[in-house]
């Protein structure tokens, strides 16, 4: 098992949430094997799903790993991500564009809409979801 930071908040799976004043962080143990290539890194942390617009996937109260970016060539359509807006987190499947990024919901419930953002807007991609836990029962 590896320690890893948990943050005791969610990041919205649906409306983004202000999760910007959170700071301090727990430990969680996660078994290496679970981990797989990510075990023992020293950058994953840890937070909760809140809502249902990645609910195909990702449902309510799920833990994701989430790894920092530092650059958007860090990553690649379809990548699952954490981002900030206008000081409010949410998780999304993203779309590069030319000019603009597309946040994709994947959820059963079709009010949920993609929030599309240009590249100069206030947006900063936090981190890439690189394994999550998903409760059955």
């Amino acid at each position: 098992k590896s320690e890893y930071k948990y943050f005791p908040a969610y990041v919205s799976a649906g409306l983004p949430n202000d999760v910007e004043a959170v700071t301090e962080y727990e430990t969680i143990s996660i078994s290496d094997e679970v981990m797989g290539k990510y075990a023992k890194s020293k950058d994953i942390y840890f937070i909760k799903v809140n809502g249902e617009s990645m609910n195909k996937i990702i449902p309510h109260n799920s833990l994701v790993a989430v790894r920092p970016v530092s650059s958007i060539h860090d990553l690649k359509t379809d990548d699952i991500v954490v981002y900030r807006k206008d000081s409010e987190y949410a998780i999304k499947r993203l779309v590069i564009d030319k000019d603009k990024w597309i946040f994709k919901p994947e959820s059963t419930d079709d009010t949920f809409y993609d929030d599309v953002v240009y590249k100069d807007d206030d947006v900063t991609i936090k981190g890439k979801v690189v394994l999550y836990i998903v409760e059955v029962e």
